[in-house]
Parts: structure tokens; C-alpha cells; sequence
């Protein structure tokens, strides 16, 4: 996933305030905890960069498209269009172009967010493993750091939130939380239990089902039964 843009200043005041949760009951001088942020600052200016210079690589190809006087005009405005439809969906939601003209700036682009964060888990790992041999407490705590400070980075952000069938339709209304409305004033309530590439699972504890949306289906459990076809349909994106 993409991070906001922020500037060297501004990463620096971000992670230093947060310092003080690198370890629960970290002294300013705890030379573990320094040496973590610093690897968070190095981490977050290098995928600023990455990020920037793929917005670059976008401007380029539009200045590419723009020139290229071999296109047809049709054919001109369709890539154009495509490329300003891949920008917008990096920049919002970290989904990476396919256009063929960013090809070599994506690989890029891809070899060095990855480079980045196999450093920075080094760091968070190294910092686990000094602060386990004097307090476990310490070191679960920058464990659980590191999977929220990494999270989704290099991936897409995962905007399944509407799910519809031609029988039910399932969204989310807050973070874990997703509803089924079956008629005027009725509303079925789930809490989300699993999000894998292949589905996103939620639970109604009261009756018993699990539910289990995919691209091109739901499947159910009743307490604990074997799955079975809820519905036909997908995903849809929610309109804003």
C-alpha cells in the first residue's frame, strides 16, 4: 500500500513522537528503541521516494502519450485516460499500473519497496530479539509494532466492502463490521472474522452462520456445518 507523501521534516516529528510506544516503559536513551526509529525513519523517506518517483515515471509517459504523434487520436485519448485512471488508483489506493509505459519504472519500483521492508522487518526483528533476552513483554509489543507498521505495504489496499448477489447484499459499515438488510427495518448484523485473497468471512455469533463472500459467490456454515452455495454474484465497488 502506498503511504501519504510526507516531507523528511515531517516523517521525523511522525516517528519521534510515536518513540515513546517503541517499547512499553522505553528510557529516551534506550539505545534499542533509537536504533528501531531509526530504521522506521530510513524505512518510511525510502518508500516516499519510490512513490514519488513513480508519480514521475506517470508524468513522463503522459508527456510520451501527449507527443507521440503516431497515435491516432482515439487511440491517444484511451491510453491517456488509462493512465490517469492508474494514477488516481495509486495514489488513493496503492493499486499498481499496468500500463505497458511504466513497465520498467514498476519494476523498479517493486525491487526497492521490498528491499526496504525486508531492512526495516530486519530491524523490528533484531530489536524483538535484544529486548527478549531481558523482558518478553517488550519484545511481544514491538513484534505486534512491526506487523501494524508494515502492514499492506507493497500491496494494494483491499477495498472489498460491498458484496452483491442476486439474492443478498453484504457491506460494511465500519471497520469489522458489516450488515445485511433483508427488508424495511431489518437488519442481519456480522462481524468480520477472516480477510484472505480468496474471501472475506464474517460471523452472526447469535445464529450460528459464518459467511464466506468471493469473487463470485458466498458460501455458508450453519454451526459449524459443511459449506454450502448462499449466493451467486461479487464484489462491487461502494458509491461515494
Amino acid at each position: 500500500m502506498t503511504r501519504p507523501l510526507l516531507s523528511s521534516v515531517a516523517v521525523v516529528a511522525l516517528l519521534a513522537a510515536g518513540s515513546a510506544q517503541d517499547k512499553p516503559g522505553a528510557k529516551a536513551d534506550d539505545p534499542i528503541a533509537a536504533e528501531l526509529r531509526k530504521a522506521k525513519v530510513e524505512f518510511q523517506a525510502t518508500l516516499d521516494k519510490t512513490n514519488e518517483k513513480l508519480l514521475a515515471a506517470f508524468a513522463d509517459e503522459e508527456k510520451k502519450l501527449t507527443n507521440n504523434s503516431k497515435l491516432k487520436i482515439d487511440e491517444k485519448v484511451k491510453r491517456l485516460d488509462q493512465l490517469q485512471e492508474e494514477k488516481k488508483a495509486f495514489e488513493t489506493d496503492g493499486k499498481l499500473p499496468k500500463s505497458p509505459g511504466l513497465k520498467v519504472a514498476l519494476s523498479d519500483y517493486q525491487t526497492k519497496v521490498n528491499a526496504a521492508k525486508l531492512k526495516c522487518e530486519k530491524a523490528f526483528d533484531t530489536a524483538a530479539e535484544k529486548y527478549g533476552k531481558k523482558d518478553l513483554t517488550a519484545a511481544k509489543a514491538v513484534l505486534a509494532e512491526k506487523a501494524n507498521f508494515l502492514q499492506g505495504v507493497g500491496e494494494p489496499k483491499d477495498t472489498r466492502t460491498v458484496w452483491v448477489g442476486k439474492k443478498q447484499t453484504y457491506f460494511q459499515v465500519d471497520k469489522g463490521e458489516w450488515q445485511e438488510r433483508i427488508g424495511p427495518g431489518v437488519v442481519l448484523k456480522y462481524k468480520e472474522t477472516d480477510r484472505t485473497k480468496e474471501y472475506v468471512e464474517v460471523l452472526d455469533a447469535g445464529r450460528g452462520i459464518k459467511l464466506r463472500m468471493m469473487d463470485t459467490k458466498a458460501v455458508i456454515s450453519i454451526n459449524g456445518s459443511a459449506w454450502g452455495l448462499q449466493d451467486e454474484g461479487g464484489w462491487e465497488q461502494r458509491k461515494k
